[in-house]
């Protein structure tokens, strides 16, 4: 039972806003050439923020056409491989500890130096709250901390709200995931002076220029904005935290004020790269789709799709999730050059085989995959030559689920020169069942499955497959 793709994909291009005729218009003098890849069959990257030695460094050219980060070695990166794109990676949203205070570790950029030298007061380059505030903060591995920040406010009367800090500096605002992060000023000009200047010094190793920026924390989350109350701070003080926060339209302007400040100073174009995070904030969230898709034509799109050991609301089903996966197809295909990370949460051949099965479904010439749950996380599996796609992902089978029949299964294929792609996902986002959901299936000839470090099983004719589990399968 083949059901043409565009009919599962009818809505996608709605939710989609960069999906056909209503597409937003990307900046088009980024650069958008494409260089040749390492493998015929898959583009890869990597994003990897720590130092790297040179067998690390190595294994990046030899295995990914596109490398993110700051610890590289970029001249021999580049030596090895000419054709990888090297992006260096900047975290807007907040300011670094290594960035300021007695731990900075850039000499002359550190945020106190810099300031002093062009003349800046140093505060312009944070956030400050001006009352004093109490919120629960989140550590990104799902502990809490009781945090208490006291407020600026130099000309407190009476009746104004509590506000305890002795100077400004005490009233910066925290960073959203590490402790050691305060959160930066993005619409200040002294601030823009100051990132755009590290951010070249970055691109540049010797005599060779790095190949363009990955922007992350882009992406503004109403419910986390006013989870920190934000308006709260001096800066956005009296606004209301919704989707028209001006702290949003702040971060996105900033983006072609950041473009053309690289290719002035750098002498040409550099590729912008945003972090979209979900694919759900450029699929139904309207705060950042747009917004979002007028500023970048290349982007990331940080779980894409996730594997999980149990399930849970963010598994990939096939009614929510992974139409949102078919949508990064199709923006993939109407020209945006899109980094695919999928998360395999379980790290088991299952999960990994799933992730790339199910970008196998959607794959592109505009497209890069990478397991993105920890850094060189790769496995031999993505080196298998699986050939050219003949035609899009398809329905190859459906029926009523055996642990619950009032849903209905399906199994997505898409045929390659060298291989059959099969992937079954949960039916909807309320169905939590992996257990007791395996189906038979004859494959109409002879195949061996691909194992996730890159070996093939035995010749098979039928194949079973359970809720959230897919099989690469190369004839025979």
């Amino acid at each position: 039972m083949r059901l043409a793709y565009a009919l599962l994909t009818f809505g996608v291009l709605a939710l989609f806003p960069g999906c056909g005729g209503d597409a937003p218009t990307a900046p088009s003098y980024v650069p958008t050439g494409l260089k040749a890849s390492i493998f015929d069959h898959i583009k890869t990257f990597e994003i990897c923020h720590d130092a790297l030695d040179d067998a690390e460094t190595d294994f990046i050219a030899t295995h990914y056409d596109v490398f993110v980060g700051t610890g590289i070695r970029f001249p021999r990166v580049y030596e090895t491989n000419p054709n990888i794109l090297v992006l260096s990676y900047i975290l807007i949203r907040a300011n670094s500890g290594v960035y300021f205070g007695p731990s900075c570790e850039i000499g002359e950029f550190c945020a106190e130096t810099f300031a002093a030298a062009h003349g800046y007061d140093v505060e312009d380059f944070f956030l400050h709250y001006r009352e004093d505030v109490s919120y629960l903060w989140n550590f990104p591995d799902g502990g809490t901390q009781d945090v208490f920040v006291p407020g600026w406010n130099p000309e407190w009367q009476p009746g104004d709200p509590p506000a305890s800090a002795s100077a400004k500096s005490e009233s910066r605002v925290w960073g959203r995931w590490k402790a050691n992060q305060r959160w930066a000023n993005v619409a200040s000009r002294a601030w823009q002076h100051w990132r755009n200047e590290y951010l070249a010094h970055t691109m540049r190793k010797g005599n060779t220029v790095v190949d363009g920026v990955f922007v992350d924390g882009v992406v503004k989350i109403v419910g986390a904005m006013s989870h920190m109350m934000l308006d709260k701070t001096i800066e956005y003080w009296g606004e209301t935290v919704d989707a028209g926060f001006s702290m949003i339209d702040d971060h996105y302007s900033y983006m072609p004020v950041l473009r053309d400040f690289l290719e002035q100073e750098l002498g040409e174009p550099k590729i912008v790269l945003g972090n979209a995070e979900a694919s759900y904030y450029l699929a139904s969230e309207p705060v950042n789709s747009g917004r979002f898709l007028e500023r970048f034509d290349w982007l990331m799109v940080e779980n894409g799709v996730r594997y999980d050991p149990y399930v849970t609301a963010a598994t990939c089903s096939y009614d929510v999730q992974f139409q949102d996966v078919l949508g990064i197809g199709e923006l993939a295909a109407s020209g945006r050059k899109i980094l695919f990370g999928a998360k395999d949460n379980s790290e088991s051949e299952r999960g990994r085989i799933f992730i790339l099965a199910t970008f196998y479904l959607i794959n592109h010439p505009n497209l890069y995959f990478c397991d993105h749950k920890g850094d060189l996380n790769w496995f031999d599996a993505i080196a298998q030559d699986v050939g050219e796609p003949l035609g899009s992902a398809y329905v190859w089978a459906s029926g009523p689920d055996p642990a619950r029949p009032a849903s209905t299964y399906h199994i997505m294929a898409r045929e390659y020169t060298n291989a059959l792609v099969l992937v079954k996902h949960r039916d909807s986002a309320s169905y939590f069942l992996y257990f007791g959901t395996e189906t038979m299936h004859d494959l109409g000839g002879t195949y061996r499955a691909l194992s996730d470090d890159g070996t093939l099983g035995d010749p098979i004719t039928e194949i079973e497959l359970r809720n959230n589990e897919a099989a690469i399968l190369i004839p025979q």
